[in-house]
């Protein structure tokens, strides 16, 4: 395998492991030997971007549930409870 071919696959993985932390599921609808490294690159940083923003919610979201809580974990138990009655 070509150091080329060798850095693709290795690309190619990362989105998918990033997609997979963002949404759940592995991309199938991407056709992998039609991507360049460039297009996998900006996907993964996209993809980053992402996992970023719902950190930032999910932070923002904990301390809205403290305002009312009586203690951290009880915020986090009830911010767990509504994401699971969400799904």
């Amino acid at each position: 395998m070509s150091a080329s071919t060798e850095l693709h696959s290795q690309w190619c993985s990362a989105v998918s492991d990033a997609h997979k932390e963002v949404y759940n599921v592995r991309p199938r609808f991407f056709v992998w030997a039609n991507m360049s490294i460039a297009d996998l690159e900006a996907e993964y940083e996209s993809l980053c971007q992402e996992m970023c923003y719902e950190d930032e919610s999910e932070a923002e979201a904990l301390a809205a549930f403290a305002a009312f809580a009586p203690s951290e974990s009880d915020a986090q138990r009830w911010m767990d409870d509504a994401a699971y009655d969400y799904f």
